[in-house]
C-alpha cells in the first residue's frame, strides 16, 4: 500500500507537470522596478505587475531589462501585484521596465527526483497508516521551558497550552488554529520546547511570507538565548520581509559575521570593487587592464565564496532550527539531509501534500502541522483526477482529520486553539459561526481593545457593516480575456475606491480591499495607485490575504446581475468559496464593510452556497442600502441618477470633441440637453469600436471624463475625470 501511494503521488507530479507546461506563458511584464536590498545572495529587487503570476518560490528565472543585458535569478515572492526577485547583479537603483521568464517545472520535477529514492521510514509508515505512535517526553524540561516564555512574556492560553502538550506525546499532531488565534507563535513556543528536549526541528511552508513570519516568532520565543545568539536558529532562502532581512541574528550571513568577521569584510570590500570595475569599463580606454583585474578579482570572490559556502553548511548542520520554504527544502541538499528530529509544517492547509509526505521520510521522530482546514486550500493547475486528489488536497483532509470534525467528531490527533485576539467580537462572532460551527470565542480584552478602531463612517463605532448595491443596479461580467472567468463590476470598483478616500480623510492608515476575483482586483488597484492612495490602501485578491491582518477591511463580493449564478469563489464550489470568504472577513483588526448586491445573492445563489449562508449570518448586523449621497467625496462626482446628472453631462458633452454615449431608453433629457444630443455637434467625430457590454452599461464618454451608471435610469451616476477614467473605460470595453 506504501509503495502504491509513493508511486501515485509520483504520477500526480508528473500530471501537474504537463499541466503547467502546457499553460505557462514564455515571458512576463514587470515594470515600476526599484532595489530593495543588496545581500550576498544578490541584488533584491520589487516590481509591479498586471498579472497573477502562479510560480514557486525558489524558481530559476531569466530577467531581461528593457535597456540593459538579461541576468538570471531566483523568484521570491508575488503578493498579487508586487513582485520580488534577486538577481545576480545590479541594474541600480531602478529598473522601469522588464520581462521575466521561470522555469515554473524545477520545484516539482526535483521534488519528483527526490521521491525516486525516497525511502518508506518508520515514522513514515506509521502516518500513511493513520497509527500514531505515543512519544514521551521530560516532564521538568516542559515546565522550565514554559516558564522561560512566560518570562519573556510570551504566555498562553489554556488551549495554547494544551496543543504544545499533545505535539510532544505523539508522532503526528494536528494544531487546528482558526484565524488570530496565535498559530504561529503557538508554534514557535513548541518549537522553543522541543528543543528544552534537546531536539531538532525544521520549519517549513508554501511561500517566502508565512516561513517569515514564522522565523520572527521563533526568533522572538528563542531571545537571549545561546542558540540565537549562535546561529543555531536559521531562516534559510530568500526573504520577502524587511524586518527579517534586519534580523541578522537568525540569517546564516550573520551568523558568520560573528565567527568570520574579516572574511565577510573582505568579501564585501570585493563586491565594492567590482561594481567599480564593471562601471568603469563602459567609459575607461583602459578596457583591456580593467577586464584583467576583474578576472584577478572574481577569481578571489569564488574562493571567498568557497570559504563562505563551507561554513555555511556547518552552520546549518549544527543548527537547532531551521526555518525554509518547502521548495528551498527539497532544492537544497544540506537542509535535505538534515534528516532533523521534528518536521513543523506551518500554513498546512496551503501546502500540496507530496512536499509532505518528502519531508515526512526525511523526519526521525515527529511530523507536527499547524494550520486551518478552513482556510485557504494547496493550488493544483492540472485538472487530472490524480493531481487532483494528492496535489488539491491538504493534509488536514488526506488524513481524514476534516472528515471526522465535518461529521461532528472527536478526534485525538488535533488540538484546536479556540480563542481569537484579532477582530472585533461582532466579526468573530460571525466567523465563528460561519465556520467553526461557534466554538471560537473572542478574547474579552481584544474585544475592547479594538473598539477605537471600528469608529469610521459609514456606521461610526460599528465594526461591521453591510453595504447593499441591490438598488445601484450595478453590472457584474467576465473579464473579457480568453480562458479567463474572472469577474468585473466597475461600479463596485468605484464605490471602494470612493470609501478608501472617505476613509482615509477620517484617519484611517491601514486600509485593505479584498475581493475574490484577480480581474477586479487590478480594476481597483489601478484607481487606488491614480488617486495616490496606494501606500495606504493595500488591493489584493483573497489568496494573497491569508496570514495578513488589517485595521479596516472593505471587502468586495463583486456578484450582481446579468452574472446568473455564484461563481466557484464565491458559492458554486461550497468548499473552496467558504474557506476564501473565511479568509476574507477575518482579515479586520478593527472594522469589516462587506459591499454587496444582497438581492443578487439571495436570489441567485443556490441554497449550498457558502456566499448565500454569509450573507444570511452578516444580515443579522447593521446593513446600509448604498446610495450616492454616501459616496461623495471630494475627488468624486457622484449624482443621484441620470436624471440628476443630466446638467453636468451637458456641459461635458458640449465641450468635448469625441463623445461616445450609450444612455437608458427610460432616460428623458431636459430641453437643452435633447437638442445637443439631436444635433450634430453630439455625434462622434471618429468611429468609435462599440463596447461590448452595450446592453448592460449606461454611460457617457468624452475626451477626458467618463460619466458611468449600472443597469437602469435609476442607478446613480459617477463622473470621473483623468486617467482613472481609462482604467474603467477598458473594463467594460474588455481591452
Amino acid at each position: 500500500m506504501q509503495n502504491e501511494q509513493l508511486a501515485q503521488i509520483q504520477l500526480a507530479i508528473e500530471a501537474e507537470i504537463a499541466a503547467v507546461y502546457r499553460n505557462q506563458s514564455r515571458k512576463f511584464d514587470l515594470d515600476n522596478g526599484h532595489l530593495v536590498a543588496v545581500a550576498d545572495e544578490g541584488f533584491l529587487y520589487s516590481f509591479r505587475t498586471e498579472l497573477s503570476i502562479n510560480i514557486p518560490p525558489e524558481s530559476p528565472i531569466s530577467f531581461y531589462p528593457a535597456d540593459g543585458m538579461r541576468c538570471n535569478g531566483i523568484w521570491v515572492s508575488q503578493n498579487d501585484f508586487d513582485v520580488l526577485i534577486n538577481l545576480e547583479k545590479s541594474y541600480g537603483d531602478t529598473v522601469s521596465r522588464a520581462k521575466v521568464s521561470a522555469d515554473m517545472t524545477y520545484i516539482l520535477r526535483t521534488l519528483g527526483e527526490r521521491l525516486k529514492d525516497q525511502e518508506i521510514t518508520p515514522l513514515l509508515s506509521s502516518i500513511m497508516e493513520n497509527q500514531l505512535v505515543p512519544l514521551t517526553f521530560n516532564s521538568a524540561n516542559l515546565t522550565t521551558a514554559l516558564q522561560k516564555l512566560d518570562r519573556l512574556g510570551l504566555r498562553r492560553n489554556e488551549s495554547q497550552t494544551e496543543a504544545i502538550k499533545n505535539c510532544l506525546s505523539s508522532s503526528a499532531h494536528f494544531v487546528w488554529g482558526p484565524p488570530g488565534t496565535g498559530k504561529t507563535a503557538n508554534l514557535a513556543q513548541a518549537c522553543r520546547v522541543l528543543q528544552e528536549q534537546d531536539q531538532t526541528s525544521l520549519v517549513i511552508s508554501h511561500a517566502n511570507a508565512a516561513v517569515d513570519v514564522a522565523a520572527l516568532k521563533i526568533a522572538d520565543a528563542f531571545a537571549n538565548t545561546k542558540q540565537l545568539n549562535n546561529g543555531e536558529i536559521l531562516r534559510l532562502g530568500l526573504s520577502q520581509s524587511k524586518e527579517v532581512r534586519e534580523r541578522e541574528e537568525i540569517s546564516a550571513l550573520g551568523a558568520l559575521k560573528k565567527q568570520y568577521p574579516e572574511l565577510i569584510f573582505r568579501l564585501h570590500q570585493l563586491e565594492l570593487t567590482r561594481l567599480e570595475i564593471v562601471r568603469d569599463i563602459k567609459g575607461s580606454s583602459k578596457k583591456a587592464a580593467l577586464h584583467a583585474a576583474l578576472k584577478e578579482l572574481r577569481a578571489e570572490l569564488a574562493a571567498i565564496r568557497m570559504q563562505i559556502k563551507l561554513a555555511e553548511t556547518n552552520l546549518i548542520k549544527n543548527a537547532k532550527v531551521i526555518i525554509a520554504t518547502a521548495s528551498k527544502f527539497v532544492i537544497d541538499e544540506r537542509i535535505w539531509d538534515l534528516k532533523p528530529d521534528n518536521l513543523i509544517i506551518d500554513e498546512a492547509s496551503m501546502l500540496s501534500y507530496p512536499f509532505v509526505f518528502a519531508a515526512a521520510g526525511q523526519t526521525m521522530k515527529r511530523l507536527l502541522f499547524f494550520g486551518d482546514f478552513r482556510q485557504l486550500p494547496p493550488v493544483c493547475i492540472s485538472d487530472d483526477s490524480i493531481a487532483l486528489d494528492w496535489l488539491s488536497r491538504d493534509a488536514f483532509d488526506i488524513f481524514g482529520i476534516q472528515k471526522n470534525i465535518d461529521s461532528g467528531n472527536d478526534d485525538n490527533r488535533v488540538s484546536m486553539l479556540n480563542i481569537q485576539y484579532r477582530m472585533p467580537q461582532a466579526v468573530g462572532d460571525i466567523v465563528s459561526n460561519f465556520c467553526y460551527g461557534g466554538k471560537l470565542a473572542t478574547d474579552p480584552t481584544t474585544a475592547e481593545a479594538v473598539k477605537q478602531q471600528a469608529r469610521f463612517a459609514p456606521a461610526e463605532n460599528e465594526p461591521l457593516v453591510i453595504l447593499d448595491t441591490s438598488k445601484c443596479n450595478t453590472a457584474c461580467f467576465s473579464e473579457k480575456k480568453v480562458g479567463s472567468y474572472s469577474r468585473i463590476n466597475p461600479l463596485h470598483a468605484l464605490f471602494c475606491l470612493s470609501l478608501a478616500q472617505s476613509l482615509l480623510s477620517d484617519g484611517a492608515q491601514d486600509i485593505a480591499i479584498i475581493t475574490p476575483y484577480s480581474a477586479q482586483a487590478r480594476l481597483i488597484q489601478a484607481l487606488v495607485k491614480d488617486y495616490s492612495m496606494d501606500r495606504q490602501v493595500t488591493v489584493a485578491t483573497i489568496h494573497r490575504f491569508q496570514g495578513a491582518e488589517m485595521e479596516v477591511v472593505i471587502f468586495d463580493l463583486v456578484d450582481a446581475l446579468p452574472q446568473h449564478k455564484a461563481s466557484k469563489l464565491t458559492g458554486s464550489d461550497t468548499e473552496l468559496s467558504r474557506r476564501l470568504l473565511n479568509v476574507a472577513i477575518s482579515r479586520t483588526k478593527g472594522k469589516l464593510i462587506v459591499l454587496a448586491d444582497k438581492d443578487f445573492i439571495n436570489t441567485y445563489h443556490n441554497g449550498r452556497s457558502s456566499g448565500r449562508k454569509l450573507m444570511q449570518l452578516l444580515s443579522k448586523r447593521p446593513t446600509i442600502e448604498l446610495t450616492f449621497e454616501l459616496l461623495n467625496t471630494s475627488d468624486f462626482e457622484w449624482h443621484k441618477n441620470w436624471s440628476g446628472a443630466q446638467a453636468r453631462l451637458y456641459s461635458l458633452l458640449e465641450d468635448s470633441e469625441t463623445k461616445l454615449l450609450n444612455l437608458p431608453s427610460a432616460f428623458i433629457p431636459n430641453n437643452q440637453l435633447a437638442r445637443f444630443l439631436q444635433s450634430e455637434r453630439s455625434r462622434p467625430q471618429e468611429p468609435v469600436q462599440k463596447p461590448y457590454l452595450i446592453d448592460q452599461f449606461f454611460y457617457a464618454v468624452t475626451d477626458n471624463t467618463l460619466a458611468l451608471g449600472g443597469r437602469a435610469e435609476s442607478s446613480p451616476v459617477l463622473i470621473i475625470d483623468g486617467p482613472a477614467k481609462d482604467h474603467v473605460y477598458r473594463a467594460i470595453i474588455g481591452r
